[in-house]
């Protein structure tokens, strides 16, 4: 499996990371993934009425977003961050009721929560992108869509006692979650850089999120 290492493109003006770059790499990589592992769990405990189903949950809606939060916060402000756990939270929710959903064989639910689904990714995708100039709407939402696509697939093929299919999509959405997860860590190393790259049209707006940066990093020399 790729790590966000591989994924990370050279940047242009940028010869070395700090250790701190690193870090937010590694760390946003190991985040988006235990979100994929976790829905994971939680899908199957939940169709298969396994006992570790609340415990599941609770990492979903405890340890998880909240780790988000600690991240996010060190490159943005409490406010932001705040904002940022909610969507999150909201994403987890969604995601819950559908598989209850799928559970039930609730076809009205199922198709009330794909749509939530779809518009909260989108706010999700307009909100990093206003905060972030290095941050584009329509590369988030790209991820975000694909991430919930192959999460459907994925249940469905569960369900279906498609075990094989189930892996490999699984496979894709944990390189799903390696790629949003370099993207949005790069976009951060960004923002602590000298303003000489060329913003994304629709985000040019939104430099009053530098305000909000954490404190100076140490360059690496090695």
């Amino acid at each position: 499996m790729p790590t966000v290492m591989d994924v990370v493109k050279p940047l242009p003006g940028i010869l070395t990371f700090t250790y701190e770059d690193v870090n937010t790499m590694l760390n946003f990589q190991q985040l988006w993934i235990e979100l994929v592992v976790w829905m994971r769990d939680y899908f199957k405990s939940t169709l298969e009425n396994n006992p570790n189903q609340a415990a599941v949950e609770n990492r979903l809606f405890g340890d998880l977003p909240m780790d988000f939060y600690t991240e996010f916060s060190k490159y943005f402000s409490p406010e932001i961050s705040q904002q940022f756990l909610n969507l999150l939270t909201k994403m987890i929710t969604i995601n819950i009721d559908l598989v209850n959903g799928y559970k039930n064989n609730d076809d009205a639910a199922l198709d009330a929560s794909t749509k939530q689904w779809y518009q909260t990714a989108d706010e999700m995708a307009a909100f990093l992108a206003s905060i972030n100039p290095y941050w584009n709407k329509e590369i988030i939402s790209e991820f975000l869509d694909d991430y919930i696509k192959f999460k459907i697939q994925e249940i469905i093929a569960f369900l279906n006692g498609n075990y094989e299919m189930e892996t490999r999509i699984f496979d894709d959405l944990e390189n799903k979650a390696i790629e949003l997860a370099a993207y949005m860590s790069t976009g951060m190393i960004l923002m602590q850089r000298p303003p000489q790259y060329e913003l994304p049209p629709e985000s040019a707006a939104s430099v009053q999120s530098r305000n909000s940066l954490g404190g100076d990093h140490n360059e690496c020399t090695g």
